[in-house]
């Protein structure tokens, strides 16, 4: 994983960390693929989501992901059905 990219995820990570909604932040590199990363993140409910997404770090990030991503970034909403 490129070094800027790595640091402007981790500072992202937490900073989410730190939000009243966010249950579980967790920042994932493909085994076979460094340049391959999934963010596993669970929010509260979709209020936390709404407010994470205003969030001026978060704003600039995707301002910036550009630069920084290989592809653009791809999103899935899911919701949990066992444990």
């Amino acid at each position: 994983m490129e070094t800027a990219l790595y640091n402007e995820l981790y500072e992202i990570a937490q900073q989410s960390r730190q939000e009243a909604g966010c249950q579980l932040y967790i920042m994932h590199q493909a085994v076979d693929d460094q340049v391959t990363i999934l963010l596993y993140v669970v929010w509260e409910n979709q209020a936390a989501l709404n407010f994470h997404q205003q969030t001026d770090y978060f704003k600039q990030f995707i301002a910036k992901s550009d630069t920084l991503l290989a592809a653009p970034i791809d999103v899935s909403l899911w919701s949990e059905v066992s444990r």
